[in-house]
């Protein structure tokens, strides 16, 4: 099969618009799992003075929680000035301009009205063209003026009869004198029960890493954190694809899948993803252990690169010495941080090895440090964790002979 074809087929079964590993979910009914969460985060922001902001490891699925908590708020997304995504260099004003254009101000220009042309039903306004009535009319909008630099005095005023919402995804890359800003904005919003709502987005393993130092705003920001998904909530996400894509899985690659993502919906959908689509490419549709094999050779290679790069410096392919042999103990551990005794138990379980625990914090040493540098952060004298919580899904899949059910 050429690739045009190949590539004809994949696209003409949808499956990627239901697996979608490198972009947000924006769909409420692909959205698995999730209900507390979203639950509450609807309440906070239909609660008059409120705000919300939802934190937590990278990849566990913030942004897509974020996107179909705006559609529930508004029944669909309004515009795409309702999501921003934060880079390194963004200002506040970056970030608020799409909202203050909607709410009638554009801060890069005086006072102005602009006509705009539109599409509708025919009315009076409709214009009529050799005999046929167009679609198409004209609409002037007056926009305010914000003169001077935006101050969050300036953005609440103009914001706050606005019936919006405006999500601030990736929050952790801007400035902190900006975060600053957006803070302020909040609270003088919420001062004055504004509709308008601010969804704040982040990287972070508590509050303070976002917004720290800004106390003041706490009483209006309603906090939810982001944890990696159940099991429960991972096979939901296999099972609406098989009911969307009319395709089946087998029950141990569905298991096989729920244990190598380790609670991160990044890893189910590019699984589920790429094991699917060789089953449609086979034409049987019912997704076997051989398909999952390629389709997790697929997946360590369309890893992310900091992941990749940083386990090589410490486990060589093909070579199992004691520092691979540590690293897949942790990951068949779970959980968020490691113990040396529970470390040597694993490996005397996994590979027979036996040791002691000075054995194990010398080999600690090059994996571990007491900060980001190293694959493992020292907490504490004898308890680790990874840097990048995402590391554990990568060991598994790289090395998912020992995370079959012979191991299970």
């Amino acid at each position: 099969m050429d690739t045009s074809e190949r590539l004809r087929i994949i696209l003409q079964s949808g499956i990627r618009n239901v697996f979608t590993p490198n972009a947000p979910v924006n769909s409420a009914k692909l959205l698995m799992g999730r209900k507390d969460e979203v639950r509450k985060l609807l309440d906070y922001l239909t609660t008059p003075g409120q705000h919300a902001i939802l934190y937590g490891e990278r990849g566990v699925g913030k942004s897509s929680l974020a996107r179909v908590v705006s559609q529930h708020f508004y029944k669909r997304m309004a515009d795409d000035n309702q999501v921003v995504w934060c880079a390194n260099d963004d200002t506040f004003e970056n970030i608020l301009s799409g909202s203050l254009i909607s709410a009638g101000y554009d801060i890069d220009k005086e006072k102005h009205i602009e006509t705009k042309k539109e599409s509708g039903g025919v009315d009076a306004s409709a214009l009529v063209v050799k005999g046929k009535v167009t679609l198409e009319r004209t609409k002037q909008i007056t926009y305010g003026s914000l003169s001077g630099k935006l101050t969050p005095s300036k953005a609440a005023k103009a914001l706050r009869k606005s019936d919006g919402i405006l999500i601030v995804d990736e929050l952790d890359r801007i400035k902190p004198e900006e975060v600053s800003k957006l803070a302020e904005t909040m609270k003088l919003l919420s001062d004055c029960r504004s509709p308008f709502k601010m969804l704040l987005v982040g990287i972070a393993s508590n509050i303070s890493e976002l917004i720290d130092g800004h106390k003041s705003v706490e009483r209006c920001l309603m906090q939810t954190k982001l944890h990696p998904m159940s099991d429960s909530e991972l096979k939901e996400i296999i099972s609406k694809g098989e009911e969307i894509c009319a395709i089946s899985f087998s029950e141990l690659v569905v298991k096989q899948i729920v244990q190598l993502s380790a609670g991160y919906p990044h890893f189910a959908h590019l699984l589920a993803l790429k094991s699917g689509e060789l089953s449609i490419l086979d034409k049987t549709r019912k997704v076997n252990h051989l398909h999952l094999r390629q389709a997790i050779a697929t997946a360590a290679d369309e890893s992310d690169e900091t992941l990749k790069i940083q386990y090589q410096k410490f486990a060589r392919p093909g070579k199992l010495d004691m520092k691979k042999m540590i690293l897949i103990s942790l990951a068949k551990l779970g959980g968020t941080e490691y113990t040396t005794k529970e470390i040597r138990d694993m490996l005397e379980r996994l590979f027979s090895y036996e040791c002691t625990s000075s054995a194990v914090s010398q080999n600690m040493r090059g994996l571990a440090s007491n900060n980001s540098d190293t694959i493992l952060m020292r907490i504490k004298n004898g308890i680790f964790r990874f840097n990048d919580p995402r590391m554990v899904n990568y060991i598994r899949i790289v090395n998912h002979e020992y995370f079959s059910d012979q191991y299970l």
